[in-house]
């Protein structure tokens, strides 16, 4: 068997393992339509067909996060946001209100110019 041909059937083998771990965590319930949430998944959890149990740890090319409205799990997802500033930014939105602007970030304590620098190209508040 060629290395290409065995690269596609380990790629289909995961997909299709991928595909029934989400049947079975999400069941279809008697009587109606199964409820799934969109959840990001992480190439490589697709790859290596563990199902995505771990949120991705970067964003996708061209992924933006809405700091308005994600959770601290996904902010960290942020290049250079940790738990701490996770939870300070929701802490932030929490007591003051939503952002009206990618800038109004830099309001949080520890997010100074260089780090919204960093993510930026990452971040939208609409």
């Amino acid at each position: 068997m060629s290395k290409k041909r065995a690269l596609i059937l380990s790629l289909l083998a995961a997909f299709a393992f991928s595909a029934a771990v989400l049947l079975l965590r999400f069941p279809r319930p008697s009587g109606g339509a199964a409820e799934i949430s969109a959840k990001a998944v992480p190439e490589a959890a697709i790859l290596s067909g563990s199902g995505g149990e771990q949120p991705a740890l970067e964003l996708l090319p061209g992924e933006k996060l809405n700091i308005n409205i994600a959770t601290a799990e996904e902010l960290m997802r942020l290049p250079g946001i940790g738990p701490a500033l996770s939870g300070a930014i929701v802490a932030y939105r929490e007591e003051n209100g939503v952002f009206s602007s990618v800038e109004d970030i830099m309001r949080v304590d520890g997010i100074g110019e260089g780090r919204f620098a960093a993510i930026e190209e990452y971040i939208c508040v609409s």
